[in-house]
């Protein structure tokens, strides 16, 4: 008679278990879900696209000749001067919180608690593919730019800088368009979130240097972190590489990242205790 026997392990918990994918693994792998859902429907990314050409444009035009009479901006090319505006009002509006909101209201999100995802990689999948978009735009941005003549003193190094910038105050405007994604799964929400920040770009120096301003507006602009960005690109364009005025910049720009990514964090962890 032929016995048969079956190996057992001799201690369960040594027994092979399917391996999960790393944390980085499932940040991409989320990341490329929301760039493809994304760049299906390329009509949504257009306005921000329009929105910062068109400033160019008009702020350009309207202001261009007029600057060149005060002493701070005599031979200034108003274009360094004028475009970093265009390009953080182009990333006052990233996808992020829409594609949130797209998740929840298809019942995607709370099957993706359901599984042992990483929680992180829920939030920067959106946030990251929103700075592969907000990347993408200011570069065009940039390119309008250099058409209608911009110089850069330091060169593509400077512009690069620029866009670097700019994807990193888009990712951390897309941190809190997502955390109040999570905490009202209202698309109108989600928008509005966004259009909060719009005004606060034109309570800085936004068209003429920050000396020029006078009463309540020039307070409001030293208060605002934007006016620090917005002076620390200007400089890297039209000066050079003068740090006294980029450290100020970067500052700025880590709290406008870090805050609201922490703030989404904690909309996650509220919207999770629900569910």
């Amino acid at each position: 008679m032929t016995s048969i026997t079956q190996s057992v392990p001799l201690n369960p918990a040594q027994a092979e278990r399917p391996k999960s994918m790393p944390v980085l693994g499932q940040i991409l792998m989320m990341t490329k879900r929301s760039l493809i859902i994304q760049f299906r429907s390329p009509g949504e990314l257009l306005p921000s696209i329009l929105i910062g050409v068109f400033f160019l444009f008009i702020y350009d035009s309207a202001f261009g000749g007029t600057a060149q009479f005060l002493p701070a901006l005599r031979g200034v090319n108003y274009l360094a001067f004028i475009l970093p505006l265009s390009v953080i009002s182009g990333a006052l509006n990233p996808p992020a919180g829409q594609q949130m909101v797209r998740d929840i209201k298809s019942g995607y999100f709370d099957k993706l608690l359901l599984t042992p995802i990483n929680r992180s990689a829920l939030l920067l999948g959106h946030i990251l593919s929103s700075g592969v978009v907000i990347a993408l735009q200011t570069a065009l941005i940039v390119g309008v730019a250099l058409l209608r003549g911009l110089e850069s003193v330091t060169g593509g190094w400077g512009l690069l800088a620029l866009i670097a910038l700019a994807v990193v105050v888009g990712m951390g405007f897309s941190g809190f368009t997502v955390g109040i994604a999570l905490r009202t799964g209202s698309p109108a929400a989600a928008q509005g979130a966004s259009l909060i920040f719009f005004p606060l770009s034109f309570l800085t120096s936004a068209y003429f240097p920050l000396e020029y301003l006078d009463g309540w507006l020039q307070i409001a602009a030293r208060l605002n972190p934007i006016t620090y960005l917005l002076d620390a690109t200007r400089a890297v364009l039209i000066e050079g590489w003068i740090w006294n005025d980029i450290w100020p910049g970067l500052i700025a720009c880590v709290g406008l990242t870090v805050i609201p990514f922490l703030f989404a964090l904690w909309s996650l962890y509220e919207r999770s205790k629900q569910r």
